[in-house]
C-alpha cells in the first residue's frame, strides 16, 4: 500500500452487497397441501425448492435425504399391498380396501416427510410472515412436484399389479 491511497479498514467494508437477493418462499399452506396431496415425493420437491430459494440446499441434504428415505417407504409399502395383498391382509384391519391403505399411508408418509423438512424452516417463514416479500405464487413448482409424485407412484403401482 503506497502512502497516496486511503488506509481501509476491511471491517468497515460492506459484505451484504455480494449475496444473492432473496427469494419468496413457497407458502406453508402450498406446501403442506402438495405434501398431502402428493406425498413423500412431492413434499420432498416443493421443500427442496425452498431450501434452494433459501441458498440452504447444501445444509438441508441430511433432512431431504429423511423424506427420501420415507418416500422409499411409501413406494415399498404400495408395492406390497399391491403385489402381494396376501402380507397387507396380516397388517390391514378387515373390510378396508387395499387401495384406500395405500392412499392415506401415501398421505400420511408425506405429510411426515413435509413435517421433517417443515422443522428446520419454521424461523424462515415467520421471517416470511412479517416481511414485504410474501410468498411465491407456488404454481410453476407445485404442477411439476404434482406430476414427479404421480408417476413415480404410477410407475411403482403398474409394476405391482403387472407383477401380481
Amino acid at each position: 500500500m503506497s502512502l497516496s491511497e486511503p488506509h481501509t479498514n476491511a471491517l468497515l467494508q460492506p459484505t451484504l452487497t455480494e449475496s444473492a437477493p432473496q427469494q419468496a418462499l413457497l407458502s406453508q399452506r402450498a406446501t403442506f397441501l402438495t405434501a398431502f396431496f402428493g406425498g413423500p415425493w412431492a413434499a420432498l420437491y416443493v421443500m427442496a425448492a425452498n431450501f434452494r430459494r433459501l441458498g440452504r440446499l447444501d445444509r438441508a441434504m441430511p433432512v431431504l435425504a429423511a423424506a427420501a428415505l420415507l418416500g422409499v417407504v411409501a413406494l415399498v409399502v404400495s408395492f406390497v399391498t399391491i403385489a402381494r395383498p396376501d402380507l397387507a391382509a396380516e397388517w390391514m384391519p378387515s373390510g378396508v380396501r387395499s387401495s384406500l391403505m395405500v392412499r392415506r399411508g401415501n398421505n400420511l408418509l408425506g405429510m411426515l416427510a413435509w413435517g421433517a423438512c417443515y422443522l428446520p424452516m419454521r424461523a424462515h417463514f415467520r421471517a416470511a410472515d412479517m416481511s414485504s416479500l410474501g410468498y411465491a405464487r407456488p404454481w410453476g413448482t407445485v404442477v411439476p412436484a404434482l406430476l414427479v409424485a404421480m408417476l413415480v407412484h404410477g410407475a411403482v403401482v403398474g409394476l405391482a399389479v403387472f407383477l401380481r
